[in-house]
């Protein structure tokens, strides 16, 4: 699938430097005039609004018109039968219930599974993060349930990593260095630091 993915690529007729110097910090999308220009000189690959656009469902990868890498694409990277043991095993996560009514956590009724997990091993609380401040644990990954989702994700989580080793290695690499200072000072660290890190099967230091 990598292979077939690295051979197949499109690329936009832009610079993605271009595209994000053209963004404002605080680009809500909600500006109707602003994402009109930003449509009109950063198009997207196809152009047409019809039954023209192709149906891709092969392994592919989108560049700029530099070659920079913008999206990787692997439809049925996982099988169905890890899918469902995935999505089945998604019903024992302990979220947090509150939603503030955003898009980002706020879900319709009877979709199973609702609210927000945040899982790291170690990051810094909010508002304490200075060179100083300790790292701790999130919250939510000390929850025994999430815990326990992690530890049966594990092969999945493993999938992704080896995935992310070969099309992003810079970045994988410095993941797997974070970790490794961790357990180099494991001693030094919180209880639900070391235990997290046990589980922790992926170069990501967050997952949400």
């Amino acid at each position: 699938m990598l292979e077939e993915a690295f051979k197949s690529s499109y690329t936009t007729t832009w610079d993605v430097r271009d595209y994000a110097a053209d963004l404002s910090p605080r680009q809500s999308g909600s500006n109707e005039e602003l994402e009109k220009k930003l449509l009109a000189r950063f198009p997207p690959i196809y152009e047409t609004a019809g039954s023209d656009i192709p149906y891709l469902d092969q392994p592919c990868h989108i560049t700029d018109r530099q070659g920079h890498i913008l999206l990787w694409y692997f439809p049925e990277m996982f099988s169905e039968q890890l899918r469902t043991f995935i999505w089945d095993h998604t019903g024992s996560l302990s979220p947090k219930k509150r939603s503030n009514g955003t898009w980002r956590d706020h879900h319709p009724e009877n979709e199973g599974v609702t609210g927000i997990v945040n899982l790291s091993p170690s990051w810094f609380s909010q508002g304490h993060e200075g060179p100083e401040d300790p790292l701790r644990a999130s919250a939510d990954i000390q929850e025994p349930a999430n815990s326990t989702y992690l530890q049966n994700v594990l092969l999945a989580n493993a999938i992704v990593g080896t995935i992310y080793a070969v099309i992003q290695p810079d970045l994988f690499e410095s993941g797997l260095a974070t970790f490794e200072k961790l357990a180099n000072h494991a001693e030094a660290l919180d209880d639900p630091i070391n235990i997290a890190l046990r589980v922790w099967a992926t170069p990501f230091t967050g997952l949400s």
